[in-house]
């Protein structure tokens, strides 16, 4: 393109200013670069290595950036502080973002890294560096389920799949306050809906596909996404944020 006269710029610029790092947890997310999650970072504090803040000014910018994104689609609302948690867990471990908590509260796999033997985004990267190419699948069927049962029916089939998984990979008391939040939305869908036979089928029918997936990919699918229909008495930001400060402590 730029042999021809066209610049890359705006094209660039447009990249970084939509990116977001929490469409990580979109089930259809892909392995983009990560710019915007490098812009909240101080500009890409991680890529130089430094855990300290830099200029205040300059967060301050973009954190207000953010809350008016935010004011306009609260649904995709994550608070700074729950995304500046696991960045500087990564940093920590020196390894990607999107690995923080492999295996079980990592991102997707990265594409990049699978298809050609590494990450331009490296540290930044919001998808995991450890996993194998490929998550589990979820058929369109299993999607269709999802999408035409009600929050608290769908934390129905995930509450017991999570506990067991947090269990096996001895993260029990960590996951406590997330699996607390969402059982008490299925308490509340129990107490004033009465299941139907549909509802039961479908429950049935997801949790048989559920039982192979991990507890990352559990709560992108069925609890975490945007897709499916929504708790009335619990933002999906809180809990995207309940999510995140979870994957910082792993």
């Amino acid at each position: 393109f730029e042999r021809l006269g066209f610049s890359l710029g705006p094209i660039q610029t447009t990249m970084a200013t939509e990116d977001r790092f929490i469409e990580a947890m979109s089930p259809d997310a892909e392995c983009v670069p990560s710019t915007r999650l490098g812009g909240m970072l101080e500009g890409g504090m991680l890529a130089g290595g430094s855990a300290a803040i830099g200029d205040e000014r300059r967060r301050d910018d973009v954190v207000g950036d953010d809350r008016r994104r935010d004011e306009a689609n609260p649904a995709r609302s994550t608070s700074f502080a729950a995304l500046h948690a696991l960045v500087m867990c990564a940093s920590k471990h020196g390894n990607s973002c999107g690995s923080t908590g492999h295996p079980q509260l990592c991102g997707r796999p990265c594409e990049h890294l699978a298809r050609d033997g590494e990450c331009r985004d490296g540290i930044d990267c919001r998808n995991c560096h450890e996993c194998g190419p490929r998550p589990h699948f979820v058929d369109k069927k299993t999607r269709a389920h999802l999408a035409a049962l009600p929050f608290g029916a769908r934390m129905e089939i995930c509450i017991p799949l999570l506990r067991v998984r947090a269990e096996e990979w001895n993260f029990k008391e960590q996951a406590k306050p997330f699996v607390a939040a969402l059982e008490s939305q299925a308490e509340q869908w129990r107490e004033t809906v009465a299941a139907t036979a549909e509802m039961r089928t479908a429950q049935t029918y997801i949790r048989r596909h559920f039982k192979r997936l991990t507890f990352a990919e559990i709560c992108r699918w069925a609890v975490l996404s945007d897709r499916n229909p929504q708790s009335e008495t619990l933002s999906l930001s809180t809990i995207r944020d309940m999510y995140l400060h979870l994957q910082a402590t792993f």
